[in-house]
């Protein structure tokens, strides 16, 4: 077993974020990658990490995030 550390980045990321300032628990945030657009300046890792093993892009193209709590801490 290996482990280590890879810098990756995805170009093409799209989103929302929805400030409600007179109650932040309101707010939300969402946020969607093309997997197509993942680079690891590894071509053979790009494409293990789209396969099925991992990401499976075939099946999920897109991967998102959808908040589902925002609390306010500090001020």
């Amino acid at each position: 077993m290996m482990i280590s550390n890879v810098k990756d980045s995805f170009s093409g990321l799209s989103g929302r974020l929805i400030v409600n300032t007179a109650d932040e628990t309101l707010s939300s945030i969402e946020a969607s990658v093309d997997i197509d657009k993942l680079d690891t300046g590894d071509g053979k890792r790009d494409a293990h990490l789209k396969s099925a093993d991992f990401f499976h892009q075939e099946q999920h193209p897109k991967m998102t995030f959808k908040s589902t709590m925002v609390e306010k801490k500090g001020r």
